[in-house]
């Protein structure tokens, strides 16, 4: 349940979804209303309003890259008020030996949702194979993220902003 733009529940119900397991998907403030939107799908990019009982409503669907067919979401939207951007941190996984998982961060315009650009694919750290964001944050010219290795431990990072854009990728 959203109340006063706060999520108080788990549970949003998407009338078009086909899937069996309702996960993936990613929270973000709309600028202008001030409330809260949902990434339900990243190819096509699939957002939604939060309608009565959490109900998805109103979607709206954005052109990505068809490599976004494999995106899932990772992290919230983080507003850069100075560029109008939204960024999100996400992940795709790779089924070899086991999962791996490679992050990448993706960039949409704040008022029309258009994708942008996205970064190149990384990884926390190099020996680990499973890894999950937990969280970000943009501090001044840097990117804070909390993540998971193993779900076993909690670690933090952070990335200069330089390194990021010069590693982004447009469409």
């Amino acid at each position: 349940q959203i109340v006063h733009n706060q999520a108080k529940g788990a549970l949003l119900y998407c009338p078009d979804s086909k899937r069996n397991v309702e996960k993936n998907w990613i929270l973000f403030e709309d600028i202008g209303e001030k409330k809260p939107r949902v990434v339900y799908d990243w190819y096509p990019m699939s957002i939604y309003e939060i309608g009565h009982a959490n109900m998805l409503i109103n979607r709206k669907e954005i052109k990505t890259p068809e490599f976004f067919r494999y995106v899932r979401g990772s992290t919230h939207g983080v507003y850069r008020e100075e560029r109008n951007e939204i960024w999100f941190l996400c992940h795709v996984v790779s089924y070899e030996d086991r999962r791996y998982y490679y992050h990448l961060f993706v960039v949409i315009d704040a008022d029309t949702y258009k994708f942008k650009k996205c970064s190149k694919l990384f990884q926390f750290e190099r020996e680990s194979k499973v890894e999950y964001a937990l969280g970000m944050e943009i501090i001044d010219n840097r990117i804070e993220i909390g993540y998971s290795v193993y779900d076993k431990s909690t670690k933090f990072m952070e990335i200069d902003m330089e390194w990021i854009e010069d590693n982004l990728l447009t469409q």
